[in-house]
């Protein structure tokens, strides 16, 4: 099977490129914009053609971290629904067999009942901190439905809570939770600062997964494509405050308690949102790892990009 994996210069895609590609029945073909600007409709229809793909999985988009989204809800929108619109003109135009959409669970509507259940992912009112992000999931969401519908196509869906590992950006405004508290644990540790400092008051939970699980979900999910739901989200069962985080990350990597400081200027964004695993459970997928050794294996991957 030929898949192209769209985004994959990028923190899934290359998670996803490394894993897919040891299993020798996979040719693995890897996008990037230098191969093709997926804002520019003719260069991706032209590296579709080129490589002719079984399946396309679409892990692209333009993301980063809450400060960032914050500032720039415009572009993320903006430049999101671009590269969505042209990825799904294509794939339709080149009557793409199987499509593999990997969204995320900040885009479910936040006056739903918890945990989100994959039918409530429908457009609501979304978290101010990404809404422009968020908001372009529907976008491509809702094209795929219209695509299942009207064309006849069997496309799908996975939603993962919060993902970190390898690959993961370490980058002060770009990071998200768990690489951040990584990084300024490895900066505490070699006494670059003294005192780790939570942005907002550490009460808020959130649901994190290690990458290289939704990576063999991911094989998991095409090995079994026919069977699976057309949307299903993806997560474990660590759903623990932010403080929490900080408190588990700190000991595994210090092994001692640390004290820190909150600094309540930042907001915490949306108290709670878990989302349903039913679904999951119900395919019979359990393969997990370990949360101190996923925490492990990513501390070394940043110490070895800052060497």
């Amino acid at each position: 099977m030929r898949i192209l994996i769209l985004g994959g210069t990028g923190f899934v895609g290359k998670n996803l490129n490394n894993y897919l590609r040891d299993f020798k029945k996979y040719k693995i073909i890897l996008h990037s914009r230098e191969k093709a600007n997926l804002e520019n409709y003719k260069e991706l229809s032209r590296f579709i053609k080129n490589n002719k793909p079984d399946l396309v999985i679409n892990v692209a988009g333009h993301v980063g971290g809450i400060i960032s989204h914050i500032n720039n809800n415009f572009n993320f929108l903006e430049k999101n629904t671009k590269i969505y619109l042209n990825m799904m003109n294509v794939i339709l135009e080149e009557d793409i067999k199987f499509f593999l959409n990997i969204s995320s669970s900040c885009a479910y509507p936040l006056d739903n009942k918890l945990p989100f259940k994959e039918s409530d992912f429908e457009l609501g009112r979304l978290e101010f901190t990404n809404e422009g992000y968020a908001l372009s999931k529907h976008i491509i969401h809702k094209l795929i439905e219209y695509a299942n519908y009207e064309k006849n196509k069997n496309y799908k869906t996975i939603i993962p809570c919060n993902l970190f590992g390898e690959y993961d950006s370490f980058h002060e405004e770009k990071s998200h939770l768990i690489s951040s508290i990584i990084k300024k644990t490895h900066d505490f540790k070699c006494r670059k600062i003294d005192k780790i400092t939570i942005f907002g008051t550490g009460k808020p939970k959130r649901q994190f997964v290690y990458i290289k699980d939704l990576c063999k979900f991911t094989k998991f999910f095409i090995e079994n494509y026919n069977r699976m739901p057309s949307i299903i989200n993806f997560a474990s069962s660590m759903n623990i405050t932010v403080e929490d985080y900080y408190r588990k990350i700190t000991k595994i990597l210090l092994n001692k308690k640390v004290k820190f400081i909150f600094n309540e200027d930042y907001p915490d964004g949306v108290l709670s949102k878990n989302i349903s695993t039913n679904k999951l459970k119900k395919i019979g997928f359990n393969n997990f790892t370990d949360f101190t050794s996923a925490i492990n294996n990513t501390y070394e991957y940043y110490k070895s990009i800052i060497r």
